[in-house]
């Protein structure tokens, strides 16, 4: 899984997954709570390339 680490930057990390319920799979290793994650990675995404980060837009389900 590519998570943003220092200077924007990814870095390849393994993680193990457990239920995916569609829209959301469950995450059972690999990251912490602060992990920020490349969501929709390109094929060519490589270690330690430069990213930029978007904030994500409030949801419904996050305003209750």
């Amino acid at each position: 899984m590519p998570v943003v680490i220092n200077q924007n930057r990814v870095s390849m990390r393994p993680v193990v997954l457990g239920k995916d319920f569609g829209n959301t799979v469950e995450v059972l290793s690999g990251l912490d709570e602060h992990s920020a994650i490349v969501s929709n990675p390109p094929d060519s995404l490589v270690d330690q390339e430069v990213v930029r980060i978007i904030q994500p837009s409030k949801t419904k389900e996050s305003e209750e």
